[in-house]
């Protein structure tokens, strides 16, 4: 049985209930400093895939924002739920380790509190820019050891600092801009206050 099944996103398994209206919230928070990096980079609304996508709560409101989007989850139970939840977004399952889709397909990829969970981190990272676009943005949102305590979900793999992140990232892409997500919150919780790095292909 995979790690990320249902007991995983209704929040027995990890430290996050998917349902909750704390995470709700700060999903939508989430998606606002998403969609505000997006429009500070100047960036058109080209065809953008979330990998990773859980419930597909972000692809359906980047969906509503104008982007064609496409979500995949290595989860069975997350793509299934994410399409009842939201039957107008495409998702389908898809192991980031080896994406099912052609090269250069996306002009965007967005993959949020994702790679942290991903074993072999250096082919996730040959696979994202194998399908992203020639110069196109790549969005990763990560636990940094500088601002969390990124041992609080046992699926956490990789532990690493923002400038150890850096590193692995601009091996495959150029820098843009790093952004923090709620940074001031790390002294009320620090499994939310994520690091967001924006990338070029």
């Amino acid at each position: 049985m995979s790690k990320f099944d249902a007991d995983y996103f209704k929040g027995k398994t990890s430290p996050i209930n998917y349902g909750s209206i704390s995470y709700k919230m700060t999903s939508w928070l989430r998606f606002k400093t998403l969609v505000g990096l997006m429009r500070e980079l100047n960036r058109p609304k080209g065809v953008l895939i979330d990998i990773g996508c859980a419930l597909g709560d972000l692809v359906s409101r980047l969906s509503r924002e104008g982007y064609e989007t496409l979500g995949c989850d290595v989860s069975k139970w997350a793509a299934v739920r994410a399409k009842k939840l939201h039957p107008e977004i495409c998702v389908v399952r898809a192991d980031a380790n080896s994406l099912p889709f052609i090269d250069k397909a996306f002009s965007i990829v967005t993959m949020l509190e994702t790679l942290e969970h991903c074993t072999q981190l250096s082919k996730v990272l040959e696979e994202t820019h194998r399908v992203a676009a020639s110069r196109g943005l790549v969005i990763f949102s990560v636990p940094t050891t500088d601002l969390n305590d990124t041992r609080a979900d046992a699926s956490h793999v990789w532990h690493l600092s923002l400038e150890d992140w850096l590193g692995c990232f601009q091996k495959k892409f150029h820098l843009v801009k790093v952004k923090y997500f709620l940074k001031h919150l790390r002294f009320l919780n620090r499994k939310i206050s994520n690091t967001f790095i924006a990338l070029e292909a």
